[in-house]
């Protein structure tokens, strides 16, 4: 995750169990058809994005990055 300053970035760190929480429910409503695209994953970061944002009071995330995906 990206986020703008250190001030967000602590903010993050304390909220990370509500922002944990937050990507794994939206992880549930997924389908594996959904994902294996490059449409579906530059829409997954974007509803990730949102949800975060959501949840910090300042905003700031800018961007998500993902290091690999498990498909089963």
């Amino acid at each position: 995750m990206e986020v703008q300053d250190d001030k967000i970035k602590a903010e993050a760190t304390k909220r990370m169990p509500q922002i944990e929480d937050s990507i794994n429910t939206l992880l549930f409503t997924k389908t594996s058809e959904e994902l294996p695209s490059p449409e579906g994953i530059e829409k997954l970061k974007g509803e990730i994005i949102k949800r975060t944002n959501a949840i910090l009071p300042l905003g700031g995330v800018k961007d998500v990055y993902f290091t690999e995906f498990i498909f089963k």
